[in-house]
């Protein structure tokens, strides 16, 4: 039997991007109902250094590479949805976006739940300090996750999401990479990323009671970004620990699972195929079986 690949994604704009050991694709179903899917050779931050793949460093820079690999796509598939050229986005107008989401992030995750319990809660240790603090900070995140969940184009991103966990699944499973088969399969995956934001989230409340040793509230609120590095290579073991059914990590993993019933929606057959599409392309697979989708290699 052929060994699996190690393959994750996630939702772009109408389409889905996958990413296997050697390669990153992107398939978007356009506006005229066809699909468009590209893909790129690609070798992963933490493969190109023997410092880079080291547990609990590697971390780090899986999520720089997927960073950058979701703004491209992410451009890519929303100048593929947009039908007027003068609609069309730089990647200059997409990375300003993420960098003003990532400073919200940061204000609504870290500053304020930080300032709440500063100003509001008096009298306990800093370690109960932090359990209060890390349960607002999960709250204002599910929150924020239900709201924009009500937003239709943002339920379509996470029916596109459903379309990515379920055909990983079935791949993994060693089914056959059809739209009618791959639904019958799970929308929830334990190496999602809404799994890994919460496991950050947990780790946080331990990680940031050592940094509130120190007494000058901005120094702790600055310590908060400056550790999530480490707390990110923390929380990325844990998920690889998850994914391989050790009972232990499990247990971290399964909030996680849980909170995909917001970030993910079942989806569509024809969102599958746009999701088989971009799998069968990030595997060098583009000819084997993939319908009537333009491919393109290479192309930006």
């Amino acid at each position: 039997m052929e060994e699996k690949k190690y393959v994750g994604g996630q939702a772009v704009i109408e389409g889905v991007m996958m990413r296997s050991p050697q390669r990153v694709a992107v398939a978007v179903r356009l506006p005229d109902g066809g699909v468009d899917v590209s893909s790129w050779s690609s070798v992963p931050l933490h493969a190109r250094n023997s410092f880079f793949k080291m547990p609990f460093v590697r971390g780090m820079f899986v999520l720089i590479d997927s960073l950058v690999w979701g703004i491209k796509t992410l451009n890519y598939s929303a100048n593929k949805t947009l039908e007027e050229e003068e609609e069309k986005l730089s990647t200059k107008d997409i990375v300003l976006s993420v960098a003003l989401a990532i400073g919200m992030a940061v204000g609504l995750f870290i500053v304020l739940p930080k300032l709440a319990v500063t100003f509001l809660v008096q009298g306990h240790s800093m370690f109960v300090s932090n359990v209060i603090e890390g349960g607002i900070r999960v709250s204002f995140f599910i929150l924020y996750i239900w709201i924009i969940g009500l937003v239709p184009d943002i339920r379509r991103v996470f029916e596109y999401h459903g379309a990515e966990h379920k055909t990983i699944m079935a791949y993994e499973a060693g089914a056959e990479l059809k739209p009618q088969e791959v639904i019958n399969y799970t929308r929830f995956h334990p190496r999602c990323g809404t799994a890994f934001i919460l496991v950050v989230l947990v780790i946080s409340i331990f990680a940031f009671s050592l940094i509130d040793i120190h007494h000058n509230l901005w120094f702790r609120i600055l310590g908060r970004v400056i550790v999530l590095p480490v707390i990110s290579g923390v929380s990325y073991e844990i998920i690889r620990l998850a994914s391989k059914n050790s009972t232990v990590a499990a247990l971290f993993i399964k909030p996680g699972l849980w909170l995909q019933y917001l970030t993910t929606r079942n989806p569509s057959e024809d969102q599958l195929e746009v999701a088989i599409a971009s799998l069968k392309a990030a595997l060098g697979d583009e000819e084997k079986d993939v319908g009537s989708v333009e491919v393109n290699r290479e192309s930006i």
